[in-house]
């Protein structure tokens, strides 16, 4: 399944009815090992970033090779059902659904930008290990009469679709999906110079950077961290909270986030777009509407000031109890900002909800993004100059 079909789709071949199983569980067991390797190198950065010959990011991307093996299950149903019956049944369901491949590609390639928003990578990765250990058990238990059954399939769908595919093709065809949308894949390889800057993953918080590339940035005091790796700094639920160090006054810093027009420039989640209605500075109680864009979809988001001291904090909350919070603190060298996502005030069923949809892993990486341009934005402002 992919976003755009490639220039030149592979053909499957017909794999025999009796295949070897210790390949195709060794094959599967070698891409969960990859999964989690890729998952483990990724930087905020290479997630949001555009993959090769697919309308997706590197992060909906991944989300579709697994998807490639959640929907095994449903197949392996399906070619039991349809083995059953007169090949022209099953035949007459693929030519169905090749007359809907267009609503299918736009449904399936929604459908992978809703589930890498949904669900953090961390969570897609436990996902992986439960799907593919539960596949290796039902190949080791199918019969070799059960793997010969099979049914007709819409080749409009998948490049990997053949015109007829037995219960032993659909067990390699997760693998062979997911190798195929690997190379599509843009995600800095280790080593690369990004990563030796220190853009590595602010998921694994770190201690104060004491390395070779402390202070290193332009204008910046050399007790301040330059690196984000060093200076985000998580804490755990029900607060999702980072810290980083900017070389600039807090009367700068601050006069970006009571702006509420400088949101869109500075907000990590691409979502937030434009101003709607508000001040042009905030103040305690103070009301802005914001325009919104969600997988292509604008909304409007009014939030409502509930915390302010000049220079030091503000934080604002829409209709739900979460509050985005900005506490400011001079330090040596310019001002330490603290961006939190608080949703303390839930009750505890709330909170757990929060917890199992993945928001606090996705704020998170939202969060680092908007500190970085935060910062970014602040000591442009000052040319780094206190």
């Amino acid at each position: 399944m992919t976003s755009e079909e490639p220039a030149t789709p592979p053909a499957p071949g017909r794999r025999p009815a009796v295949l070897d199983r210790a390949a195709v569980q060794a094959e599967m067991e070698s891409a969960r090992l990859d999964f989690h390797r890729l998952m483990a190198d990724a930087t905020p950065a290479d997630l949001h970033r555009p993959t090769n010959g697919t309308r997706w990011t590197n992060q909906q991307l991944l989300f579709h090779m697994l998807l490639g093996y959640l929907i095994i299950r449903a197949l392996l149903v399906l070619a039991r059902v349809f083995g059953l019956l007169p090949g022209r049944a099953s035949n007459a369901f693929a030519r169905l659904l090749d007359s809907a491949h267009r609503p299918f590609h736009l449904i399936n390639y929604l459908g992978s930008c809703a589930g890498a928003w949904i669900i953090p990578p961390t969570r897609m990765t436990r996902m992986l290990d439960r799907v593919i250990a539960v596949l290796q058990q039902h190949l080791q238990r199918e019969t070799g009469s059960a793997l010969r059954h099979g049914m007709h399939y819409p080749t409009t769908w998948d490049p990997f679709f053949a015109d007829y595919m037995t219960l032993a093709d659909i067990y390699h065809y997760p693998t062979q999906h997911f190798r195929f949308h690997q190379r599509q894949l843009t995600l800095s390889p280790p080593g690369h110079p990004l990563r030796r800057a220190g853009f590595d993953r602010v998921e694994r918080p770190a201690a104060t950077g004491t390395g070779p590339d402390r202070g290193r940035a332009r204008g910046r005091h050399p007790a301040m961290a330059a690196s984000p790796r060093a200076a985000l700094r998580a804490v755990t639920e029900p607060m999702v909270q980072l810290t980083i160090d900017i070389a600039a006054p807090a009367e700068v810093v601050f006069d970006m986030l009571a702006d509420p027009a400088q949101h869109p420039k500075i907000d990590g989640s691409t979502t937030v777009r434009r101003l709607l209605r508000g001040p042009r500075r905030l103040s305690a109680g103070s009301r802005f509407s914001m325009g919104m864009r969600l997988f292509g979809v604008p909304y409007r988001v009014t939030n409502r000031v509930v915390e302010f001291e000049p220079n030091r904090l503000i934080a604002w909350r829409h209709f739900e109890p979460q509050r985005w919070r900005y506490e400011l603190e001079p330090v040596t060298g310019g001002t330490r900002v603290r961006e939190s996502f608080d949703y303390s005030s839930y009750p505890r069923i709330g909170r757990w909800l929060v917890g199992l949809a993945g928001w606090p892993e996705r704020n998170q990486r939202a969060i680092s993004q908007t500190l970085l341009r935060l910062r970014a934005a602040a000591e442009n402002r000052t040319g780094g100059r206190l």
